[in-house]
């Protein structure tokens, strides 16, 4: 089996993000950095799966700012819906096999920046680039408020200063 890149969000903030590589459809270590038995949700505006434990919520895990964040930008179907709890595992999406794919590099290059990321919102025809810089998480926090309190906002767009 081929190696696949993945992203480990700690729910616990004053942890790091990291990548961990690990044996294409390797559950029993997705299961040990999970924390347990898993369940998956593809992102739709940004081609990646994002593994959290299935009971996480039921059990009382810690809720995942970070990961939520991700994932909201990633499927606003779930923006101030749903959370994601305990530690969470990106991958790329499957392939038409059903073959866990391995997590874009341009995505954990864009995840794991610590400053030089902006965004842009749009709200119908119109967009605006907003001139705030800083890490991914800190720019999908702003986007993601202007996003979710603003009834005209019909998306936003993350991206790294070249």
């Amino acid at each position: 089996m081929p190696r696949i890149k993945t992203l480990v969000i700690p729910a616990d903030e004053d942890q790091d993000m990291y990548v961990l590589e690990l044996e294409q459809g390797d559950t029993n270590k997705m299961r040990e950095v999970i924390g347990g038995w898993f369940g998956a949700s593809e992102g739709q505006q940004i081609p990646v799966a994002f593994w959290y434990h299935d009971e996480g919520k039921i059990i009382n895990l810690p809720q995942n700012d970070r990961a939520t964040l991700m994932w909201w930008a990633s499927d606003k179907r779930f923006w101030n819906f749903d959370y994601l709890a305990g530690d969470v595992l990106v991958t790329g999406m499957a392939d038409g096999e059903g073959n866990t794919l391995t997590c874009p590099d341009e995505f954990l290059d864009l995840a794991l920046k610590t400053d030089g990321v902006g965004f842009r919102i749009s709200a119908g025809l119109n967009t605006v680039t907003s001139q705030f810089r800083g890490s991914y998480i800190d720019v999908l926090v702003m986007a993601v408020t202007l996003a979710t309190n603003n009834g005209a906002v019909t998306g936003f767009e993350v991206f790294a200063d070249t």
